[in-house]
């Protein structure tokens, strides 16, 4: 993490839908961003892990507790209007969409839409 940022640029770790929120604990207090992956990665077009949306729920609950205001919080995998929806209500920070935007007719109106969800 020294060198990264040394460097000028941000750290972040990804966390895969089946790997639990303690593997990023000794880390947590270095890094910039924490990227739960909503998805197994590999390709798009993916349906949302909804069992990751408790792992967010306990990494909001520790970075509120040990107030790592800067930390942000990042969503990437199956995001649409709903799933969108439920990312910012467990104050993820970033949301990544792929699929959602790329298949739909007006990319401006679904980029809107999912901002405003």
């Amino acid at each position: 993490m020294e060198i990264i940022k040394s460097n000028g640029a941000k750290a972040g770790i990804a966390l895969n839908p089946k790997t639990s929120f303690e593997v990023v604990l000794p880390y947590i207090h270095n890094i910039d961003l924490l990227l739960f992956m909503t998805i197994n990665p590999g390709f798009g077009g993916q349906q949302f892990i909804h069992s990751v949306v408790e792992k967010m729920s306990e990494a909001n609950r520790y970075r509120e507790l040990h107030k790592l205001t800067d930390l942000l919080f990042e969503v990437d995998g199956g995001i649409n209007e709903h799933t969108a929806k439920i990312c910012t209500e467990n104050k993820i920070d970033i949301l990544v969409s792929g699929s959602t935007i790329f298949e739909s007719n007006d990319f401006n109106r679904t980029i809107n839409t999912l901002r405003n969800s």
